[in-house]
């Protein structure tokens, strides 16, 4: 009986292995919002610390140059935090692909947002996906929209920027010349 159990256990296990694999694989040679929706539903579940362990875990999403620009944001993190150990680093709320993790309260309820990804604009090998985040009407709090910029590389669609509500770009934030 033990045998059994372990013998579906890591069946089980393989075919989770698979077919995570499987759906990463398929949202990046699909169109550009299938990567987009892959990459926000790991990223609901990854953990938010900025730091080289959770970069590698997004990376597979990422573009050459957005891979760059965080690998030297942590090098540039590393250096501030020595010369100003007691302070809080750039970054340091986590990875920005997600508004603050807020919650609204109505009627005795908690509600979190939802995210809803939009259509894309593609043109060139380069595509624009809206990221809605959205609590439920009864909450009264306005939608927060970031739009994912995306370029087409090696047959996949990789995260190569973000614009923030305002105007801020992902990319000026990290290639700013003071930390």
């Amino acid at each position: 009986m033990k045998q059994k159990l372990t013998n579906f256990l890591f069946t089980a296990i393989a075919a989770g292995t698979i077919l995570a694999g499987s759906l990463s694989a398929l949202a990046q040679t699909g169109g550009p919002e299938a990567t987009v929706r892959s990459f926000y539903a790991a990223e609901r579940r990854a953990p938010q610390a900025f730091d080289r362990k959770n970069l590698a875990l997004r990376k597979r999403w990422f573009s050459a140059e957005l891979s760059r620009l965080f690998a030297t944001e942590l090098t540039r993190q590393t250096e501030y935090l020595k010369q100003n150990p007691t302070d809080k680093p750039h970054f340091g709320d986590g990875f920005p692909f997600l508004p603050v993790d807020s919650s609204c309260v109505s009627n005795g309820r908690t509600y979190r947002y939802s995210i809803v990804v939009g259509q894309a604009t593609a043109k060139s090998g380069r595509a624009s996906v809206d990221v809605t985040f959205a609590f439920p009407k009864v909450c009264r709090v306005p939608d927060t929209i970031f739009t994912v910029l995306l370029e087409r590389s090696g047959g996949k669609w990789l995260i190569d920027d973000v614009a923030f509500p305002g105007g801020e770009w992902l990319s000026a934030d990290l290639k700013r010349p003071v930390y």
